[in-house]
């Protein structure tokens, strides 16, 4: 049986880089903003390694044929002990599309919600700015036209999607993504 957030393709469809690289990256990611953009410390209730398993497993359902809805279910469900449910059909040939970023989005919240509320874990640091930081860029995040900003599709054999989710957008996107400007 191969864990949530484990490489290899096969039966659980599109690779996902091992979870010893995402943790890398994702460290990686925290100095930059740390250091380099001087991002204020915020907190989460998830911590990082939960944040990498726990959004990969979402993908990996996503991107194997499963809505949002499912995706986000089968997740939480295994977080709360029920195993590795199947996928919802096969991977599709050819470029595989990652889900609209207002989905993923949307799935963090509930892991948030999930790790504060049933699993009772206290606020880790961070200095990744999880969320939108006010309710108008909420809103705002949320409603985002389908296709403006549109996460790029990957090729089958792509070493990092988490590289391709956060490279390729416009230079617009990437100002208001990546710096905070509007």
């Amino acid at each position: 049986m191969r864990l949530p957030g484990e490489s290899g393709a096969g039966a659980l469809g599109v690779a996902f880089p091992p979870r010893d690289e995402s943790f890398r990256f994702r460290q990686e990611l925290e100095t930059v903003y740390r250091t380099g953009l001087q991002r204020a410390e915020t907190s989460s209730y998830v911590d990082a390694e939960g944040d990498l398993v726990w959004t990969q497993e979402y993908l990996r359902y996503r991107v194997n044929g499963c809505g949002h809805a499912e995706a986000a279910a089968r997740t939480l469900a295994q977080i709360d002990g029920a195993g590795i449910a199947p996928v919802c059909g096969d991977t599709p040939p050819g470029v595989v599309s990652f889900p609209p970023r207002d989905e993923s989005y949307r799935f963090r919240l509930q892991l948030e919600a999930q790790y504060r509320d049933q699993l009772r874990r206290p606020p880790s640091p961070t200095s990744l700015r999880l969320y939108p930081s006010s309710p108008r860029s909420t809103s705002r995040a949320l409603s985002k036209p389908e296709g403006r900003c549109a996460n790029p599709p990957i090729k089958r054999g792509f070493r990092s999607p988490m590289f391709a989710m956060s490279s390729n957008r416009s230079p617009r996107c990437c100002k208001a993504r990546w710096t905070g400007a509007r």
